[in-house]
């Protein structure tokens, strides 16, 4: 079983607002550290990392990367939406669903 990318879209609202917190390199698993975090290794890497909600010892957490297998993992992420930041700072919004 895989979690796979039906749909797109591009978050506007949500772009501006990360441009204007500006990045942060720690999370602590919150919905909005991750995307600052997401947001700070994007630019500094170059690469598009996603955001996804996972658990950590039973509590949700979010968790960032920019690996494929781990968040199309359907262990690690339990399949709801997945949240993309590139290095310009764009957000986008993927829905998923389970093979």
């Amino acid at each position: 079983m895989k979690i796979r990318i039906t749909e797109t879209e591009t978050e506007e609202g949500m772009s501006k607002t990360l441009r204007e917190m500006g990045p942060k390199a720690r999370s602590n698993g919150s919905f909005e550290e991750s995307m600052r975090s997401a947001a700070f290794y994007a630019r500094k890497h170059g690469l598009t990392y996603y955001v996804y909600r996972g658990n950590s010892y039973g509590v949700r957490v979010f968790h960032v990367s920019y690996r494929e297998r781990d968040y199309l993992c359907p262990v690690g992420n339990d399949g709801s939406v997945i949240y993309s930041v590139d290095p310009d700072l764009n957000v986008s919004r993927h829905l998923t669903e389970r093979d």
